[in-house]
């Protein structure tokens, strides 16, 4: 009996984990379709796509080598990283 008790609670809890797991799936397909999300996420990374940072991506430099370009050029401008706003994203859609 205590075995058909426990196999019972095992497949109710797999349920519930395919369900969230679905849920969690189609809010971050709407994320990524309803909200300005990739457009930011684009914008936030843009140094990425050329330079040293370019480089750094595709494995041409170590972070060594951006410790010496920072400690020769200073620290980059700081900007606010908006993370709540990403996470507001979520919200919308919920």
């Amino acid at each position: 009996m205590a075995n058909l008790q426990k196999e019972c609670c095992l497949i109710r809890s797999d349920t519930v984990l395919s369900h969230n797991f679905a849920r969690a799936l189609l809010t971050a397909e709407r994320v990524l379709n309803e909200t300005d999300y990739v457009k930011l996420r684009r914008q936030r990374y843009t140094s990425f796509d050329s330079g040293k940072g370019a480089d750094f991506e595709k494995g041409k430099l170590k972070l060594e080598d951006l410790h010496d370009f920072a400690a020769k050029n200073g620290e980059p401008k700081k900007t606010s990283g908006k993370q709540a706003l990403f996470e507001s994203f979520i919200n919308q859609v919920l």
